[in-house]
């Protein structure tokens, strides 16, 4: 029974394309070519395509990773960024305080060095004064003295005068006269120093 139901399927003519309707088209899969001759082209032709269509695949995978690592890029370039204002700032404000520690210490060490100096000048002063003082008291007696002797010698010159009674030895006498000392009235007193800017 299963040979005569194999012989009946051979015995059956093959299928006939029924025809399109016109104005209809044709949907149905094209029917692979059982042609001998042509089959190694077609295996080749495919095969680059497959090819062609994995190499632009793989471009397309290639593009958005390497867009990818661009954005990552920029975005590290601009945090890197962000980082390096934010000490850059640090470190301006590091060195602005340093200047600000800096002029405080040298307005207190100018502060104390004007009052040093203050001191000193005010020192330097009453030692000239005290040396000043100390050379006039030192005129004062030379020409008190001087002055003394000077009367002294007045008094003994009247007095030989008034003692002698020869007229012509009164006009001897009368021409020589003590003379007045000479005084000088300046003292050297040193000037007071006056401190240097460098000082």
């Amino acid at each position: 029974m299963t040979g005569g139901r194999a012989r009946t399927i051979e015995a059956l003519p093959p299928p006939t394309t029924a025809a399109t309707p016109p104005g209809i088209p044709d949907r149905r899969p094209a029917r692979l070519s059982t042609a001998r001759p042509e089959e190694g082209a077609d295996f080749a032709s495919r095969f680059v395509q497959a090819m062609h269509e994995a190499a632009r695949s793989f471009r397309a995978r290639l593009a958005e990773e390497l867009q990818l690592r661009r954005v990552a890029l920029m975005a590290a370039l601009r945090d890197h960024r962000r980082a390096e204002v934010v000490r850059a700032r640090k470190v301006a404000a590091q060195n602005r305080r340093a200047a600000d520690a800096w002029a405080a210490t040298a307005q207190r060490q100018i502060k104390s060095e004007r009052q040093r100096r203050k001191v000193e000048i005010e020192a330097d002063l009453r030692r000239t004064l005290r040396e000043q003082n100390q050379q006039l008291e030192r005129r004062v007696k030379d020409v008190e003295a001087a002055v003394a002797a000077y009367c002294a010698e007045l008094d003994s010159f009247f007095d030989a005068i008034e003692q002698d009674g020869d007229p012509v030895t009164i006009a001897k006498r009368a021409r020589r006269p003590p003379t007045f000392p000479v005084l000088d009235l300046t003292t050297s007193i040193d000037e007071p120093r006056s401190p240097s800017a460098t000082e």
